[in-house]
């Protein structure tokens, strides 16, 4: 990994922690479609339920009306026999039965024709019905597969939604006061073996080093860094140059839009996220 440039004076920390909003928001519609693809599917279903019920009474209905064409049928051919044989004053009796029972039988066969159009109709709005119904049940598939996504999302994330500290503010105070005292003795450190590596180095290095201090402590401090070798002044001015790598260091995931210096930082992200481990409230 490349060695990160320091930012000069601030530093900004770009967090990638989902919320529990932004996870929830998705599945919530997403269970919304599923419950109203549920209700639809239920309704069309029941539609086409009462529609073979109507069809099957229908179907009754249309038994009946042929058996009753036929016994009339049946019985205007015997009047019409007797008719025929009978020459008597009955004759125009029977001739108006017999107009009778035509009438009565046109009647009847418009009342089929009737009866099956309405079939006809019947049949289309169930084949409608169950074409609509296959496509519903196909959404409502689609619907309950992306909700298990959604939920399995869910619960891959619930590690990170967690509000409850590992790490207590005692804890943590200890931590940081123990990092204070380890920096204090690196900048001792620096600061004791400081004369001896300048002697050996010429000034070009020494001036390309003093301009990257400069991007941390500023003009003023550098100068008076550079005119006053003393212990106590090194050591002060190493410390705070740690500190503000340090600082730099964990509240920056992306440093400076260089791809090849963010790929270090990303892998030991990811690491960090797949360990599965759960940080302190308000930490990523």
């Amino acid at each position: 990994m490349h060695s990160p440039h320091e930012p000069s004076s601030s530093y900004t920390t770009k967090s990638t922690k989902p919320t529990c909003t932004t996870m929830l928001a998705p599945i919530g519609g997403v269970i919304l479609l599923s419950c109203l693809a549920l209700r639809r599917h239920r309704h069309v279903t029941s539609e086409l339920e009462e529609n073979y019920k109507l069809l099957s009474v229908l179907r009754s209905a249309l038994a009946q009306k042929d058996a009753e064409v036929l016994s009339l049928r049946k019985a205007l051919s015997e009047t019409t026999q007797q008719a025929s044989k009978a020459a008597t004053s009955s004759s125009w009796k029977d001739e108006t039965e017999g107009q009778a029972l035509k009438r009565r039988i046109s009647d009847l066969n418009k009342e089929l024709d009737e009866f099956r159009a309405h079939n006809r109709a019947l049949i289309l709005d169930i084949q409608t019905g169950k074409e609509e119904l296959h496509g519903l049940g196909m959404k409502l598939q689609e619907s309950e597969k992306l909700s298990r996504a959604r939920a399995e999302e869910l619960r891959v994330a619930q590690v990170y939604l967690s509000t409850a500290d590992q790490f207590s503010g005692v804890e943590i105070i200890q931590a940081v006061e123990a990092l204070n005292e380890e920096i204090s003795g690196m900048a001792a450190t620096l600061a004791d073996v400081y004369d001896q590596v300048e002697r050996g180095v010429g000034n070009p290095a020494t001036d390309v080093a003093y301009g990257r201090v400069v991007e941390i402590l500023g003009d003023t401090m550098t100068s008076f860094v550079k005119s006053n070798s003393q212990y106590e002044v090194l050591q002060v001015a190493f410390s705070a140059a740690i500190c503000a790598h340090a600082g730099w260091m964990a509240t920056s995931w992306c440093l400076g839009g260089d791809p090849s210096d963010e790929k270090g930082w990303n892998e030991i992200y990811d690491r960090i996220r797949q360990s599965g481990r759960t940080f302190p409230s308000g930490v990523t």
